[in-house]
């Protein structure tokens, strides 16, 4: 199927930087991205990092606690 996807300029010229340098598509890229994020998001337990910062699984209607983040502090050692 195609579509008509409006990315900001600056994104679009890095995808293409990348997919040249990578030897890919910027199609294959968007494929890929999207793939993966749709995974992510049925598994919303998935861990992961986001910048280098551990992302906490998702627990809808618990907020997160004083005693959750000092869990993951000691699991962290900070």
């Amino acid at each position: 199927m195609k579509t008509t996807i409006d990315l900001p300029d600056p994104l679009y010229k890095r995808a293409r930087i990348h997919a040249v340098e990578h030897a890919t598509t910027l199609r294959a890229i968007v494929i890929e991205s999207l793939q993966r994020h749709l995974k992510n998001q049925t598994n919303p337990g998935v861990s992961g990092t986001r910048n280098g910062v551990p992302l906490l699984p998702l627990r809808k209607g618990s907020p997160l606690t004083e005693g959750d983040l000092n869990k993951l502090r000691e699991e962290l050692g900070i």
